[in-house]
């Protein structure tokens, strides 16, 4: 399912239907909803075969599947994601920029906070630590930009599909890495780093063998904050 973000209906419908035309994309989409008015429905690359979504069944281990595999195919698809680079003309409406991956997302939020009626200085305290220790502009590739449990549907044999695509944009490849990793993710499963499911190394394991090569695993530390 894809819920389109405030005005950007008409632009993720456009990035959902022009998949099918992008070497390396092969994760599943699913897309329901209300546009401009119209009801319409319709698929991307191929049917959703469950509604299984993992955040509910963690504990459930008659859906997933082997979770070591699970972990292991989720970084594999994430690396197929990443797969996709710059430019691509029918992903042209997504915004692009100069500036690194992380200034610029920082920049976003504080002019959020700027204009919020509230102040926080917590969150201002945050965005300085991370402006601080900000990486430089390396590779941009295209991110899910949500990729954690929660965000992706699984039956008995395994993974289905990957949902929620209406944050997604040219990024960072740590960023998505990191953010499956967060400890906010796991569901109560801290042990579990791999997004609550597995281990933090079999989902590395995973996106590297996809990649070809190896994750900075100190970079994505990062990300994760």
């Amino acid at each position: 399912y894809i819920g389109p973000s405030n005005t950007r209906g008409a632009r993720i419908k456009a990035y959902t239907a022009g998949f099918g035309d992008i070497k390396g994309f092969t994760a599943t989409v699913s897309y329901n909803h209300d546009l401009d008015g119209v009801d319409v429905h319709f698929e991307a690359v191929k049917a959703l075969v469950t509604k299984h979504k993992l955040d509910w069944n963690l504990k459930d281990m008659r859906y997933g599947a082997d979770r070591k595999e699970l972990a292991q195919r989720l970084g594999r698809e994430l690396a197929r994601i990443h797969s996709v680079r710059p430019p691509q003309t029918n992903l042209s409406f997504l915004p692009w920029y100069e500036e690194s991956p992380a200034k610029h997302l920082i920049g976003l939020h504080r002019q959020f906070l700027d204009a919020h009626h509230t102040p926080h200085p917590a969150l201002e305290w945050g965005l300085r630590w991370l402006e601080r220790h900000a990486p430089e502009r390396n590779e941009m590739v295209l991110s899910h930009r949500d990729f954690r449990t929660g965000n992706y549907m699984v039956d008995e044999q395994g993974l289905t599909g990957i949902l929620d695509w209406e944050f997604a944009g040219w990024s960072d490849p740590l960023e998505d890495i990191g953010w499956f990793c967060a400890r906010c993710w796991r569901f109560g499963k801290i042990e579990k780093e791999a997004g609550g499911i597995g281990e933090r190394e079999d989902f590395y394991a995973g996106y590297e063998a996809e990649a070809k090569k190896p994750i900075d695993r100190a970079a994505v530390r990062y990300w994760e904050v």
